[in-house]
């Protein structure tokens, strides 16, 4: 069985009881037309960019969080009449992309100063390394499979603390090294995730398991 991340695994031992040693972890590739885009960054009114509205993408946290700063949200995905209230109420500077496709999201990422992905639970998570490969400092959760999957190229936070979202936001938005450094670690950390490698690992274990099965059975 193969599984895209060590919480994918933990949780699926944990509803099936299965042995452990049957369950390979392979993390999902990263789409090889995602690059590296460099871009000033705009300190005096940065774009946030959030991915998901789903209920785990945890939008309204980040909108109070938001509260007061001088920045613009953009946000992908569907939004609903409370959420669009709790905007428009907090007087959030926003724009809402729905129905986007690859090459859309690709521009979203190379215009956004940040992207936010503090999210509540996730499988993978794979607008960490996306906003990660095109340049871009990210703030995500400090959970998992996040900080597996964001390595040390991510700012990370609890994602129920209000508080500690805005902290974080300010810091990033004021503190250039800090931001700087993290974009060059996120740069380093997806190259874990190139098509290559991962196209690798399968077929090693695809060679391991023709192996195990040819020393059960030698006609194989």
């Amino acid at each position: 069985i193969t599984v895209v991340s060590e919480q994918t695994k933990r949780e699926l031992i944990q509803l099936t009881n299965c042995n452990p040693d049957k369950i390979i972890v392979i993390h999902n590739p990263l789409d090889p037309a995602i690059r590296y885009h460099p871009k000033a960054f705009n300190s005096e009114m940065p774009t946030v960019l959030h991915i998901g509205t789903a209920e785990n993408k945890n939008l309204p946290r980040l909108i109070k969080a938001l509260v007061g700063l001088a920045c613009r949200l953009w946000i992908v995905g569907r939004l609903d009449k409370d959420t669009i209230t709790m905007l428009t109420t907090n007087q959030i500077s926003f724009e809402n992309f729905v129905d986007c496709d690859d090459d859309q999201i690709r521009t979203l990422y190379q215009q956004a100063d940040i992207v936010s992905f503090v999210t509540t639970y996730e499988g993978f998570g794979l607008p960490i390394i996306e906003a990660q490969a095109t340049g871009r400092v990210v703030l995500t959760s400090q959970l998992q499979p996040h900080q597996e999957i964001g390595g040390e190229g991510a700012c990370y936070v609890n994602p129920y603390y209000i508080e500690e979202i805005r902290h974080e936001i300010l810091e990033l938005i004021q503190n250039t090294q800090k931001r700087e450094l993290l974009i060059i670690k996120g740069l380093e950390n997806v190259k874990r995730f190139e098509a290559a490698k991962i196209s690798t690992s399968y077929l090693q274990l695809y060679h391991y398991i023709h192996q195990t099965l040819c020393a059960v059975s030698p006609e194989l």
